[in-house]
């Protein structure tokens, strides 16, 4: 109950999830969930400034990948259904490194993750499960 309170929409995710059944919660397609770090350096020419943040990913097959595993595409999961996500396996995902916004060169790098960075991040994405799609946010 505690935890909870880390999100204002955790609340509403965890009472979704208690009506889930025990097994079975996986969407066809996926094959795992990966939470990453984002280092985006941004601002200049003017005033630069760092923002860090985490995301939650869903990974499906597909060629090209973004994300840094061979075969592997991402995707948003505020759209998929929360019982589709439950039983995927969930990974901790490297440190993607973005430069005043240059996503062609980002660079990929190893990092570790607090216990509170990943409860945090965990509830902030829950947040968005079911959100509008035409209330998407990019970065």
């Amino acid at each position: 109950a505690e935890l909870q309170r880390l999100g204002p929409f955790l609340p509403a995710a965890v009472a979704d999830a208690a009506r889930c059944p025990a097994e079975g919660c996986r969407a066809d397609g996926l094959t795992g969930l990966a939470l990453r770090k984002t280092v985006d350096l941004i601002g200049y020419p003017g005033g630069p400034r760092a923002e860090i943040y985490l995301s939650l990913r869903a990974l499906a097959p597909g060629a090209n990948s973004p994300c840094g595993r061979d075969g592997e595409t991402e995707h948003e999961i505020r759209f998929i259904p929360l019982d589709a996500l439950l039983d995927l396996p969930l990974s901790l995902g490297g440190l993607r490194h973005v430069v005043f916004g240059d996503r062609t060169r980002v660079l990929d790098c190893e990092t570790t993750f607090t216990l509170f960075e990943v409860i945090e991040g965990l509830a902030w994405e829950l947040g968005f499960q079911g959100g509008a799609r035409h209330c998407s946010l990019r970065r």
